[in-house]
């Protein structure tokens, strides 16, 4: 397992932004892993270390014998490659204002 912190800076974002995340593992050629979320619904990104998490599996043949490969592990209990630290912020909500009429406000008399 290898983890790697990265200090994301503070981000503005459009409410309907998704995050995508790709990450390279080079072998005898480049693969692939992606994470994407869902649209978050937020307007920033907030500053914060994420921490990648990874589960990898290299071979390294003699000279001569091959190509290196590899693998990158992950949508298991046992090889949960992962980001952790992620953070947002959801757009400020504008209060809902409810009115309501009143009649007869002011003194009232009562009569014995």
């Amino acid at each position: 397992m290898q983890d790697d912190p990265w200090d994301c800076p503070e981000t503005d974002l459009e409410t309907t932004d998704a995050i995508y995340v790709r990450m390279r593992l080079r072998t005898s050629g480049w693969k692939f892993q992606y994470f994407i979320t869902e649209q978050l619904g937020a307007d920033v990104l907030n500053a914060s270390t994420w921490t990648f998490y990874r589960y990898i599996w290299r071979n390294y043949p003699d000279p001569g014998e091959g190509w290196t490969t590899g693998k990158c592990f992950y949508d298991t209990e046992t090889f949960d490659t992962r980001i952790t630290g992620f953070q947002w912020t959801p757009p400020p909500v504008a209060p809902t204002v409810t009115t309501q009429a009143v009649s007869n406000i002011g003194t009232t008399t009562s009569t014995p």
